[in-house]
């Protein structure tokens, strides 16, 4: 359904670029990311995913989009990433807050966490120049599978596209996937301002 297509890509820009232009991404796109600051990144990303991930399973596990829950959240990946990083990995989930138990509500979500695992290819190229080479060997989230997120993000988007959503329902999904959108730039803004470090660019 191209108009839900339509819909989330229009819908989502304002938000996506929020969340662009955090000062965790800015500074990885600017080559600029202290080590610190990317160990950061990756935690926030990880606790992020983490609490999505049960959330995912219990939503679409009965749908046709169940096979997608993992490489939406890519927690292993994360996981590998912080170990590289020398980060313990003791986060336990979190339930979603105001977040509503309902598929509509969950493809939303998946929409936005599937598109930035095949946009992170980008982003893995910048990573191969960064100066720290701690940085360059934890970018599993950013990596893993490269070739195959592609195929993953278009199976899915053509699943998304074939399914007959009215517009309560596309209403809902565009909507998740916009909270989705802000719930990961809080998340990245609290992580900056929790470390109480003078954050600065360069």
């Amino acid at each position: 359904m191209d108009g839900l297509l339509e819909t989330l890509r229009t819908s989502c820009r304002p938000m996506h670029q929020q969340v662009e232009q955090t000062f965790l991404l800015t500074s990885l796109v600017n080559r600029t990311i202290h080590l610190s600051h990317y160990r950061m990144l990756i935690q926030a990303m990880y606790e992020v995913c983490c609490d999505f991930y049960p959330y995912l399973q219990r939503n679409l596990q009965q749908t046709e989009f169940t096979n997608f829950v993992s490489p939406a959240c890519r927690v292993s990946e994360l996981k590998r990433d912080l170990h590289l990083l020398g980060q313990a990995v003791n986060y336990t989930p979190n339930p979603l807050m105001n977040v509503e138990d309902d598929p509509e509500v969950a493809l939303g979500s998946m929409y936005v966490l599937l598109g930035s695992a095949n946009g992170a290819q980008y982003l893995a190229k910048l990573i191969d120049q960064n100066p720290h080479e701690e940085v360059k060997r934890a970018r599993h989230f950013f990596t893993h599978d490269s070739e195959g997120r592609l195929v993953t993000w278009r199976a899915f988007i053509e699943k998304l596209g074939n399914l007959a959503f009215n517009p309560t329902q596309q209403t809902k999904i565009a909507t998740s996937a916009i909270n989705t959108f802000y719930l990961i730039k809080t998340k990245l803004d609290i992580a900056v301002a929790a470390d109480g470090s003078e954050v600065k660019y360069g």
